[in-house]
């Protein structure tokens, strides 16, 4: 429902990553969720479906972006958001992977069916959780604990309340989302704010998670 404020791939990964999951939950965190319209200094205006909001950075604010990652990224321990849909055999695929960092971790935490669908007209399904194994199918060979890249390999994943082993083709698209400062939150993104409301209906915000194109990530030579 929050489409129309956000774009492409950008929207999507949000939304499946961290709003869908966390309203799907009995007790979601509270947060704003839209545009930003205006911003000066620390107080900003988020355009939100249902009008503005009035948004203040705390004194210990943080802010996340996301950037194009791959399988290599995680391994046991990761918090990771999953998005799949359930194949022949009733076996879970992944569609996305995002991968959260610690400051991150728990958020939108468990295994959610979600009013989206995916290739075919299947449902989507959101399970966020820390990783308990990476294995590889088929004989493939690991590398450093993780799948290696050109293979398909499966993940198990534990959450409050259960677990869950979703197989990962080898061409999934992977994000992470990284610390940026605050000052890059800017007019025109797209965020989900984490925060607490005021009595004049604004929030004061202590995470912003700002929801852009993925941007490559350079790496060193191997």
């Amino acid at each position: 429902m929050f489409r129309n404020l956000m774009n492409g791939a950008a929207c999507f990964a949000l939304t499946v990553s961290v709003a869908t999951a966390l309203a799907f939950q009995s007790n979601p965190p509270a947060g704003v969720r839209g545009v930003v319209s205006s911003r000066s200094g620390d107080k900003l205006v988020v355009r939100t479906p249902g009008g503005p909001v009035k948004v203040v950075l705390s004194a210990k604010a943080s802010a996340y972006t996301r950037v194009t990652a791959n399988r290599g990224d995680f391994g046991p321990n990761s918090f990771i958001g999953i998005t799949s849909i359930k194949g022949a055999g009733g076996t879970e695929t992944a569609t996305e992977i995002h991968i959260f960092p610690d400051a991150l971790r728990g958020l939108g935490e468990g295994s959610y069916m979600m009013g989206t669908t995916g290739p075919g007209g299947r449902p989507n399904r959101m399970t966020n959780g820390t990783v308990k194994e990476v294995a590889a199918i088929s004989g493939n060979r690991m590398t450093n604990g993780t799948v290696k890249q050109a293979s398909n390999g499966k993940v198990t994943m534990t959450y409050k309340g259960g677990s869950r082993t979703i197989l990962i083709p080898h061409n999934v698209a992977v994000t992470r989302m990284t610390p940026i400062p605050t000052g890059k939150v800017s007019v025109g993104n797209s965020v989900f704010v984490l925060g607490t409301k005021q009595k004049d209906g604004s929030w004061v915000a202590d995470r912003v998670i700002v929801v852009m194109a993925p941007t490559p990530v350079r790496r060193g030579k191997s």
